[in-house]
């Protein structure tokens, strides 16, 4: 079941209510503990490439699986980051508020990127100005 069709099962609730942060709590802890175990899984693979046995005619073979595995783990990172950020934010009670006007994101908005920072409107505005600083990568 999507995410947004569990917070929908819970029926009418005042926003960031108790029954919709459990929901929201537990998809991202599940989600954490999902990319967690494939970056250790990743980190093995990077590892396991390295021993192989060194035949120069798969070098490059060798060369392009590490840096796919890199390249993996360096997006799960970023999301794990992200995701941890978000329980974070819910132990301070400030899950589901925007962290730039302090209005609310939007139970729709949430069940989408359950990590989202900003409001729509917001985002956009953070969005423009990092595309202005050189290509700044900012999780809105």
């Amino acid at each position: 079941m999507k995410l947004i069709q569990k917070i929908e099962a819970l029926g009418p609730q005042d926003y960031m209510s108790d029954a919709q942060l459990a929901v929201f709590r537990e998809w991202i802890e599940t989600e954490l503990t999902s990319l967690r175990e494939a970056q250790d899984k990743s980190i093995k693979g990077i590892q396991e490439i390295g021993v192989r046995a060194s035949d120069p005619a798969d070098s490059a073979t060798m060369t392009e699986e590490q840096q796919a595995h890199a390249r993996d783990s360096a997006g799960r990172k970023e999301r794990i980051v992200a995701l941890s950020q978000a329980l974070a934010t819910m132990r301070e009670g400030e899950y589901g508020f925007c962290q730039k006007c302090g209005e609310e994101i939007g139970v729709k908005r949430m069940a989408a990127v359950p990590y989202a920072k900003h409001d729509v409107e917001c985002a956009n505005t953070v969005s423009l100005s990092a595309k202005k600083d050189y290509g700044r990568i900012v999780l809105a």
